[in-house]
């Protein structure tokens, strides 16, 4: 199954990055264990309430829904299956006149908090979920070993994360392989608007900065927003200090 994306193409690209969006297998009866839902502790019904209040989901085996996102109508397609979850977060956005396929935010009310990245990298926009480069791995990684989430689905751990309260969002939205592809006009705006951009979809009030030059170049103004703002510990970090640091950040965010 391909994701639906209405590129005027129909070839399989999308916009400005011309990478093939993953097949998604039709069937899950062969999906490894640590895929499986309930291996994580996450009922199908959880699942479905999490992704009925990101948008308009039903309970058919297969869902769809579109939404108004200006002047173009994107289309996703989700299905939980045996426990196992099929879903992409791609959305198409436009940029300075130019079509650019990038991350959905992942935002819906009653959310414990919502993580923040700097922006999507190609990696995990050719694999339609985030944090699916190498240092998104780790990222996982340590929400995983230090109790913030249950074990995730490799591959598409937003999602499941999503079901447990967790959002997920950019300072900007555009990829790029570097972050000093990004402008300083494209991180100022990012975080200018990004406290609006939460408000605006959840009643959360909670930021995690998953790199500290987001955290810097937003913290302050958004205190002044009234949001609690964390960062977590940096990615090269001593093990020592990552441990001290992550057991802080559950006690803040899922206690002790």
């Amino acid at each position: 199954m391909r994701t639906s994306l209405n590129h005027p193409n129909n070839d399989g690209t999308v916009g400005v990055y011309p990478q093939l969006i993953p097949r998604q297998p039709d069937s899950t009866a062969h999906s490894p264990p640590s895929r499986n839902l309930r291996d994580q502790g996450i009922s199908r019904a959880k699942l479905l309430a999490s992704l009925r209040a990101w948008g308009s989901v039903s309970e058919r085996r297969t869902c769809s829904h579109s939404g108004d996102f200006g002047s173009w109508q994107p289309s996703r397609r989700a299905t939980v299956s045996k426990g196992v979850i099929q879903m992409s977060v791609l959305e198409e956005i436009t940029i300075d006149g130019q079509k650019v396929l990038t991350l959905r935010e992942l935002l819906r009310p009653g959310l414990s908090a919502v993580f923040v990245g700097l922006n999507p990298s190609p990696v995990s926009v050719a694999a339609g979920h985030y944090y699916q480069g190498r240092l998104g791995r780790s990222f996982w990684g340590r929400l995983q070993t230090h109790g913030l989430t249950t074990r995730l689905p490799r591959g598409k751990e937003d999602i499941a994360a999503f079901a447990q309260g967790f959002g997920f969002a950019d300072l900007v939205r555009r990829p790029s392989p570097r972050v000093d592809a990004l402008t300083a006009n494209e991180l100022r705006a990012g975080a200018a608007s990004i406290g609006q951009r939460i408000k605006a979809a959840t009643d959360c009030r909670t930021i995690v900065f998953v790199f500290a030059k987001a955290y810097h170049l937003s913290a302050p103004g958004l205190a002044n927003e009234g949001y609690r703002t964390f960062k977590m510990p940096h990615p090269y970090g001593a093990s020592e200090i990552v441990r001290a640091e992550m057991a802080a950040l559950k006690r803040a965010l899922v206690g002790p």
